[in-house]
């Protein structure tokens, strides 16, 4: 996804791991770039503004090779299409979040599909997928709202239980604080309470969040433009540093990470260059 609402669909070969391969299968373009004709597909009468497409998130639905693609846009919008191998791209709806950009988004699965979007006005908001049920005419509902963070959110992370129907949602942004709120989901609406903050913990603007669980514990990392990759355990009121690395990346943007089942962590650290951080919990 980027600019102009350019969408692409890849194909991913997955007979060897140690050799994967991506077939390019379709692309969409939402907005004109040019009069030349050199896109496969074009909606002319949606007329609308220069955006980008920041985050994205596909929801699976129970048609073989069908799946609803959420994208969060730099207008404040999310942009929703229905993907399949037969129609590829078509629009479905366009639910507004704010004014401001949307940096991140989130999706996880309690009694339905819960859709998160966190905006560079520091706002959280919860949104109910409503994909197969009888009388509802929008796709996306909202049922909750929390302002997390002073300025803008750059990543959150959600860790969910399954019995409890209660997930932990992590969230980092440009104000240097991660916030650690707790949401509670009911059939037809969602709770979020604030649980703590802390501001310490970076003397830069934090740019991603991993929350997860190990061994009954629950452990989060997080990376910063100060160039520190910190690992934390997560308690009811505070985060508990276990971890501290100096990164060689500068400029950092994002990071990925792999946890195994016997707590060996990869993460791998993007900016100007990637970097490879391994440790043991």
């Amino acid at each position: 996804a980027g600019g102009r609402g350019l969408l692409k669909a890849w194909q991913v070969n997955k007979s060897c791991l140690l050799n994967l391969s991506f077939i390019f299968e379709y692309y969409f373009l939402l907005a004109e770039v040019s009069a030349k004709p050199i896109h496969k597909q074009k909606h002319k009468h949606l007329q609308i503004d220069d955006f980008r497409i920041t985050t994205i998130n596909i929801l699976s639905t129970k048609l073989e090779n069908n799946c609803v693609v959420f994208c969060g846009c730099s207008d404040g919008l999310i942009r929703s299409y229905h993907f399949s191998s037969d129609t590829f791209f078509t629009p479905v709806s366009t639910t507004k979040h704010s004014d401001r950009c949307l940096l991140s988004s989130c999706l996880f699965t309690s009694t339905q599909p819960i859709l998160l979007t966190a905006a560079t006005d520091g706002s959280i908001i919860s949104w109910n997928i409503c994909i197969e049920q009888s009388g509802q005419s929008d796709l996306l509902v909202k049922t909750a709202v929390i302002h997390s963070h002073q300025s803008g959110i750059n990543t959150i992370s959600v860790l969910f239980d399954p019995f409890l129907k209660i997930a932990t949602l992590s969230s980092v942004g440009d104000d240097n604080s991660i916030c650690i709120n707790t949401l509670y989901s009911h059939d037809t609406s969602t709770q979020i309470c604030h649980k703590f903050t802390n501001t310490t913990t970076h003397t830069s603007s934090i740019m991603s969040v991993k929350i997860f669980e190990f061994k009954s514990n629950t452990f989060l990392i997080s990376v910063s433009r100060d160039e520190r990759l910190k690992l934390f355990r997560v308690t009811e009121t505070e985060l508990k540093l276990k971890l501290t690395r100096i990164l060689d990346v500068t400029n950092i943007s994002d990071m990925s990470c792999v946890i195994s089942d016997t707590g060996a962590v990869r993460v791998f650290v993007l900016g100007e260059g990637l970097q490879l951080v391994h440790f043991v919990l």
